[in-house]
């Protein structure tokens, strides 16, 4: 199973935070505190927005994905005195996790992405999970927020609270507003207006839900007070993190698509529908581990993506890893498919014999291991298939 990052909080809640991060360092005097919360694509607007922000004097960011209200804390208290922006990523796997977090960062501007089921059995069902992400809309202190604009309930909740947003979408009254899209070899090329203007971008990576984000770290951008040249230059120089719908060329010439940073339903749909838009009908190969932490729900998320890709993907042959994935294959029916017990297994017995296809796409929650495939390695050598 996924390991559980519950940090047995207690010792009264880690001293209730480190004493509300030593109070907001004593009043936080001179330094805004900026927020990056969701469901998916915390990390990726996060380094977009360092991407924008990263010649600023004084701006400090959480590393990697370390996202945990202690290890967030510790960032906050170890900012250097010079500190003028510190931007955070906020996860949650449980009810609460983002008001103790809001409660020691006690952010300015905050973002919320969007509102998925990742973690939901952590949550205790769907309704616990919207509750839990909605909340940060009601935390006093941000003065300003970033919200999907094809979600109502975000809108909705700072409608009643008389608060203000940016909306980022596609629709007429979204303050960041996607004009054009045009999936490229390399990329997307978007058109966008913003209270800025009208800008033209190129962002490298190939995923679906890059342009929802990057109008997102835009709208975080414009409220910070980046110019769109900044906004340009920064998008233009970001890349995708590895594992995050990453590109891999093989030695033999193959391309593999990492995307087994994590794995959620929505993610994993998104995932298969931007392969499904860029392959371009190349023959392709997937390798699906298990999605955890979906509890009860688990086996109708796996047997629902099984009968997507039977439908959408008729050609893919499969590669299941991790119990879960049985579900999955029962979805595909007929489709050409393996399962593997664990990714230790596949290696033995499934890597070698991998169908001689352009095109591979990998997708798992993190602690199945497809993250960690040695690709270079195993196909230094043509497969046996």
């Amino acid at each position: 199973m996924e390991p559980k990052r519950t940090e047995s909080l207690t010792t009264q809640e880690r001293e209730k935070i480190f004493l509300a991060a030593e109070q907001n360092r004593l009043e936080r005097r001179g330094f805004t505190v900026v927020t990056v919360s969701g469901s998916n694509g915390k990390s990726t607007v996060k380094e977009m927005l360092v991407r924008i922000l990263e010649g600023r004097r004084g701006f400090h960011f959480s590393p990697a994905n370390l996202n945990t209200k202690t290890a967030l804390a510790r960032q906050l208290l170890s900012l250097p005195a010079d500190a003028r922006l510190f931007l955070a990523e906020v996860g949650a796997r449980h009810r609460g996790d983002l008001h103790r977090a809001f409660r020691f960062l006690r952010p300015d501007v905050a973002a919320l992405l969007n509102i998925g089921h990742a973690h939901v059995a952590e949550f205790g069902g769907v309704e616990p999970l919207v509750r839990e992400k909605l909340s940060v809309l009601s935390h006093p202190s941000p003065r300003f927020f970033v919200i999907p604009g094809d979600d109502p309930r975000p809108r909705r909740e700072l409608q009643s609270q008389n608060r203000h947003a940016f909306t980022f979408g596609e629709s007429l009254d979204d303050a960041i507003r996607l004009l054009k899209a045009e999936a490229r070899e390399q990329g997307w090329a978007l058109v966008y207006q913003s209270p800025l203007g009208v800008d033209e971008i190129f962002l490298h990576g190939l995923h679906r839900r890059l342009p929802a984000n990057a109008l997102a770290a835009i709208g975080l951008a414009v409220a910070l007070g980046a110019s769109r040249e900044e906004i340009r230059e920064g998008l233009q120089k970001w890349a995708p993190l590895p594992g995050r719908f990453s590109l891999r060329t093989l030695p033999d010439g193959r391309l593999v698509i990492e995307d087994a940073f994590n794995s959620s339903p929505e993610s994993l749909q998104e995932g298969l529908q931007s392969l499904k838009e860029i392959r371009r009908d190349r023959p392709c190969h997937l390798i699906l581990g298990s999605m955890l932490e979906l509890g009860d729900a688990a086996a109708a998320h796996h047997r629902r993506a099984g009968e997507w890709i039977r439908e959408n993907l008729p050609d893919a042959s499969v590669d299941l890893v991790g119990e879960e994935t049985k579900a999955l294959q029962a979805g595909l029916g007929p489709a050409p498919s393996r399962w593997f017990p664990d990714v230790t297994a596949w290696l033995r017995d499934g890597a070698p014999f991998l169908p001689q296809v352009p095109l591979i796409y990998t997708k798992s929650s993190k602690s199945v291991g497809l993250k960690d495939i040695p690709w270079d390695d195993l196909f230094l050598a043509p497969s046996k298939s």
